[in-house]
């Protein structure tokens, strides 16, 4: 299974993930959405800022997936654990208490810069952040 992963440019988070300080891409959310359920150790993340073409992939080789039942314990309890590899920006778990219920972690290894290309993304809405394909090349838009 193939993965695009949209980053938000300004965080610069593909930088840190190129430059080996961000190893755990995260999502945080208040309903089921992918990746959730659909990622396994050993798929392909395709890594891409937003508005831009994709430019790097890595494997995946580890997935967690919590429902934060008691959010703010748990939530500090993960971002003590995995904080470093996830890069945060705000390290204060109690800043996302009430926000969300959802928390998946994927851990990247082999991050490598690629030829970049463009994606079609069509039938996955304007919004949407992360998208799982069972090929890159049902999406890609080769030149």
């Amino acid at each position: 299974m193939d993965h695009v992963v949209i980053l938000r440019k300004k965080e610069k988070i593909l930088r840190k993930i190129l430059e080996g300080k961000k190893t755990i891409e995260t999502r945080w959310y208040m309903t089921k959405r992918a990746p959730r359920d659909r990622i396994n150790t050993g798929d392909t993340v395709y890594l891409k800022e937003s508005g831009e073409a994709i430019c790097a992939k890595a494997k995946v080789t580890k997935v967690l997936q919590f429902l934060l039942d008691e959010k703010w314990l748990q939530t500090e309890k993960i971002v003590q654990e995995y904080g470093e590899g996830m890069c945060l920006s705000n390290p204060d778990s109690r800043t996302w208490e009430k926000k969300y219920k959802y928390a998946i972690l994927v851990f990247l290894e082999n991050v490598q810069t690629i030829t970049p290309f463009a994606i079609d993304k069509t039938w996955y809405g304007i919004a949407s952040a992360w998208l799982v394909v069972d090929s890159i090349s049902t999406i890609a838009i080769w030149d």
